[in-house]
């Protein structure tokens, strides 16, 4: 049962970390001038011109103690790949976050 135990605790911080890394990262800060983003509609992390050039995720996540998962940073996109979900896996998890 401990290693049951191991294994929740592991995937809930994955899910807080997860969790957390998403909404941070709801509210771009373009460093564009060129780039509108839609604050009085909907959704304030809407962005009506999408520039390719521009770091829509300029807070980066930086991990200290957590393991089992790594965050790779790009100008539109981010991925979360879940190298170790629990002990002894043989298999592994990618998240695109747009």
């Amino acid at each position: 049962m401990k290693s049951l135990k191991s294994v929740q605790s592991l995937l809930g911080s994955i899910v807080l970390v997860i969790s957390t890394i998403v909404l941070t990262s709801c509210q771009p800060k373009a460093t564009n001038s060129n780039v509108t983003i839609n604050v009085n509609k909907g959704r304030s992390d809407c962005v009506k011109n999408y520039d390719p050039n521009v770091d829509y995720f300029p807070n980066k996540a930086k991990i200290q103690d957590a393991t089992g998962f790594t965050i790779e940073y790009h100008k539109n996109y981010k991925t979360i790949s879940v190298t170790n979900p629990w002990k002894d896996a043989k298999v592994r998890f990618k998240y695109v976050l747009v």
